[in-house]
């Protein structure tokens, strides 16, 4: 029974409809639709929102003479405009992601989106004198590298800008253990001091100056050097609701105290997959809410902790996951701290925007009557269905003594019967349950009786035609089927008396001579078949039983004797118009019982002389080792693929005799050797031919005359038995060097071809931890001539488990140093093994770095927007400001354009910036 309660309805009506499009917001803030992957805009967008500053300059940029409403700084405004005006749950970007150029398929990094949208908002505000300064004054800071010589004591100071500070979080319990961190002093012991030349000193950083909004990056997604890749890090780290200046350790005598306003977390196994959300305070309500796109909800309790948590603390890598409860956990990315002496501003809307505004109020509210009205007229349909259904189901067998009855086609009705939750179900169609003379049909399984109420009730919803009552059976169907069930009761009688008529046993208690001839070979076929598999069955089954000559064939195995009730049935159900009737008593053809008879003769003298043969050359064809070869003896070579045929002849009567030995597949067209058979035999390597005495060699020309190619080869000395050394000898004729190259070139060629071959790979391990002894660890991969180093690396990794940079491979001498070469340029042969050697740490170390700039190289981003190389001035250009003290010489910097190696993970950066593209450690001054 379907539940009809109002609940029940409203729910199925929301799974039909969706929710509205244009829902009203239910609380005071508005929500960001996610447009596919842009989860990590929604949490910048309303993160940047709540900075009333950045608001109120945004709203006050105005438009250029180029600028139109596609324009990316108008869309900003009109999407604070509706996050201010409150007006629906949840606004959509797609607007602002078309005018950045955001792919909104592609998960992107919120950190490299804060920077990249700050410094275009940067660039935007520029034009407007009283604007430019808006993002220096709200988001920049100062901090002061300060290396003193540790001979001399000489310090030389180096001024930056920020508006990020980057903290590590690995192993970390708390913010101030990340500051620390941060803030600790350093030990170069590279340095040489300008002014005394000294080598060694120590630096660290001091915050001179804090922003109106401070930025903190949890270093979250690391470079991990043993799959090359970013992981993500789980630590859980604490951090306060708010603190002052003391707490940063900074110079400055100012106590000013900041407060926390956003945390934009992710959620997700590893860095490049998860989900992005934010939570913001109020400020004028002080409470917490949770924006995660659309939904925005009130939080309870603060939901993170401001105490340090002793737990464990883990990372996953790119190539595995785990399905902790951890990873589905909100972890904080990004913290934003705001100046508690920081005015609230009371923004106002554009007055260029209220147009806009108030069109989507309009639409809003059409859209929405008229989503309820379709919502209301859905509920009462489904209903109405609904207690039709009941009153259907109650009703839907025939009561007893009811003589009225109606029948309806039963997929139809199981469609109806299972129709939960409520779906739209088609007219009732009873065309399948009908004969072609238009009543009902004699097939049971498709209909179903029921009562005369649930026919009407559902006729009346459903149109219903052709309505066939209990009446309604086709006596002419009937009848017909009658006829057909007769017929196959009767030949299936018939079946069963001729499968016995057949038997052996009736076969000799009855008078042969009433027998007649069937093919036997057709007979046996229909034997092994059911009665409901001889339609499969060819319908000659005389064949062969009459010769050419139109008379009984003289080949007795040929044909059968059968019952004349079996020959009748036959008859009768496999007609054939080349059906001959011949009975026991009929003699067969005298012509061809001559010619079967010069047959037979043919045949017992073939046999005859292949026992004379095989007799004769009985040693040969017994043989199961090689000919143990004789000094000063001479010899002959026959082909091992004729040896074999000329076996198979003589054990076969049926074989033809093969035609004579011939050995010019080992004899170029210089009639000479193409292989080198004394070679051939030194090494063991007799697979292609088979050696003859001089005695079998005159036995086999008596018997096959015409050999085509004679090589005789001439033993002058051999040590050994079955298996020849020091061997040497000559053949007549002569090898052929030319034509031997040739070939064994064409051999290593097709050998060096391989598809989908199995090699075997070998890893040499300690077999007990501490001794010297080793043994072989060994696997198997399928791989081809057209695969490079580096995939065949791949599969070892997938199935070894030991990374591409610690794959040292060889195969014999052949180093396979290359990963870009195939196998077939290294000459790589599948039937031997390859070895994986251990590098050392210099060449692992190659091997990291090289793979790590492909995956920069793969790496995209933001390429292609208009957020490309719009990056917040504090990260790129660097202030060269510096104060000297104790007569200082000018401090260090490092020009822009040359390479430097991140000290964290080692990655050669090739940009200008102060950060690791890779790792995002902070660029080393020295």
């Amino acid at each position: 029974m379907l539940d009809c309660s109002k609940e029940k309805i409203e729910a199925e009506v929301l799974s039909i409809l969706g929710k509205c499009p244009e829902e009203a917001s239910e609380v005071p803030y508005v929500g960001l639709k996610n447009l596919g992957s842009t989860c990590y805009a929604n949490a910048l967008l309303q993160s940047l929102f709540w900075v009333d500053q950045l608001r109120d300059a945004i709203f006050h940029w105005k438009p250029g003479h180029e600028e139109s409403k596609a324009g990316t700084m108008h869309n900003l405004q009109l999407t604070f405009a509706h996050l201010q005006s409150g007006l629906s749950k949840a606004y959509d970007t797609t607007n602002l992601a078309r005018s950045l150029g955001l792919n909104t398929s592609v998960q992107q990094d919120v950190e490299e989106f804060y920077q990249l949208l700050l410094g275009y908002i940067e660039d935007e505000l520029q034009e407007i004198d009283e604007l430019k300064d808006t993002i220096k004054d709200i988001f920049v800071g100062a901090h002061v590298y300060e290396t003193q010589c540790n001979v001399c004591g000489e310090k030389v100071l180096n001024e930056e800008d920020f508006n990020q500070i980057p903290l590590s979080v690995e192993g970390k319990r708390s913010l101030s253990e990340c500051i620390s961190g941060y803030l600790k002093r350093e030990f170069l012991e590279d340095y040489k001091c300008t002014k005394c030349t000294g080598i060694g000193s120590q630096r660290r950083l001091k915050l001179k100056k804090l922003p109106a909004i401070l930025s903190l990056h949890l270093l979250r997604f690391v470079y991990d050097k043993d799959t090359m890749m970013k992981k993500k890090l789980f630590d859980d780290v604490s951090f306060p609701l708010s603190f002052d200046q003391n707490f940063l350790s900074t110079d400055s005598q100012d106590l000013t105290e900041y407060e926390l306003m956003a945390v934009i977390c992710h959620t997700g196994p590893n860095a490049f997959a998860g989900h992005y959300i934010t939570y913001l305070r109020a400020r004028d309500t002080n409470t917490w809410w949770k924006f995660d796109d659309s939904e925005v909800t009130r939080c309870s309790t603060f939901p993170f902790s401001t105490t340090p948590s002793y737990s464990y603390s883990y990372s996953y890598s790119y190539s595995y996951a785990s399905s902790d409860k951890t990873e589905k956990e909100p972890k904080p990315y990004i913290l934003l701290y705001r100046r508690k002496d920081l005015p609230i501003i009371d923004t106002k809307i554009p007055s260029h925007l209220h147009e806009e505004i108030d069109l989507h109020l309009q639409n809003m509210v059409v859209k929405t009557a008229s989503y309820e009205e379709r919502k209301k007229a859905l509920a009462e349909k489904i209903l109405q269905e609904r207690l039709s259904y009941c009153d259907v189901w109650e009703n839907l067998p025939v009561p007893i003594g009811d003589t009225e009855w109606f029948w309806i086609e039963v997929g139809w009705l199981k469609k109806y019967l299972k129709q939960t939750p409520y779906t739209f179900i088609d007219s009732i169609d009873n065309t399948k349950i009908q004969c072609r003379h238009g009543k009902l049909c004699m097939d049971s399984t498709k209909m179903k009786r029921i009562s005369k109420r649930a026919w009407e009730t559902l006729s009346n919803m459903y149109l219903a035609e052709a309505p066939l009552k209990q009446d309604d059976m086709c006596l002419e169907c009937v009848s017909e089927k009658f006829v057909e069930l007769n017929i196959l009761l009767k030949r299936a009688e018939m079946f069963s008396n001729t499968r016995r008529t057949i038997s052996t046993r009736h076969y000799y208690a009855h008078n042969r001579s009433t027998y007649f001839w069937v093919n036997s070979e057709w007979l046996k076929q229909w034997q092994a078949v059911d009665k409901d598999m001889e339609h499969t069955l060819e319908p000659n089954f005389t064949l062969d039983v009459a010769c050419s000559h139109g008379k009984l064939t003289p080949y007795s195995s040929k044909r059968t004797l059968v019952h004349p009730e079996a020959w009748e049935y036959f008859a009768t159900y496999f007609p054939c118009p080349d059906i001959v009737k011949f009975a026991e008593p009929s003699s067969p053809c005298t012509e061809c019982g001559e010619q079967k008879k010069n047959e037979d003769k043919e045949r017992l003298s073939r046999e005859a002389e292949r026992r004379a043969e095989k007799l004769a050359l009985q040693d040969l064809y017994h043989s199961r080792h090689d000919l143990s070869l004789q000094s000063n003896e001479s010899y002959y070579i026959i082909s091992k693929s004729w040896i074999d045929k000329w076996k198979s002849y003589l054990d076969n009567p049926n074989e033809f005799l093969p035609t004579g030995p011939n050995n010019l597949a080992l004899i170029c067209e210089h009639s000479k050797l193409k292989v080198d058979i004394c070679k051939r035999i030194a090494e063991n390597k007799k697979e292609d031919f088979k050696i003859l005495t001089k005695r079998q060699w005159e036995a086999m020309t008596k018997y096959h005359p015409d050999i085509i190619g004679e090589i005789e080869i001439h033993v002058d000395r051999v040590v050994g038995y079955y298996e020849p050394r020091d061997f040497k000898g000559f053949t007549k004729p002569g090898v052929c060097e030319e034509c031997c190259q040739k070939l064994e070139e064409e051999k290593s060629e097709n050998l060096r071809r391989f598809i989908d071959e199995t090699i075997k790979i070998e890893q040499k391990v300690a077999a007990i931890a501490g001794l010297s002894s080793w043994t072989f660890k060994s696997k198997t991969v399928k791989a081809s001539h057209t695969h490079t180093v580096g995939e065949l690396k791949l599969l070892i990794f997938q199935e070894m488990d030991i990374m591409p940079y610690k794959q040292d491979l060889f195969q014999g001498k052949i180093h396979l140093d290359d990963d870009n070469m195939t196998l077939f340029d290294f000459g790589v042969f599948p039937n031997k093994p390859i070895e994986i050697h251990e590098p050392n740490k210099d060449e692992q170390m190659k091997a990291v770095l090289k793979a790590s700039h492909g995956a920069m190289e793969t790496e995209t981003g933001f390429e292609g927007t208009k957020l490309q190389r719009k990056v917040a001035s504090p990260r790129s250009d660097r202030s060269e400001k510096s104060t000297e003290t104790n007569n200082s010489s000018s401090p260090i910097i490092i020009p822009d354009n040359e390479e430097w190696t991140c000290l964290a993970c080692t990655f050669i950066n090739t940009s200008a910036g102060g950060y690791c593209d890779m790792c995002e450690t902070s660029r080393p001054n020295s």
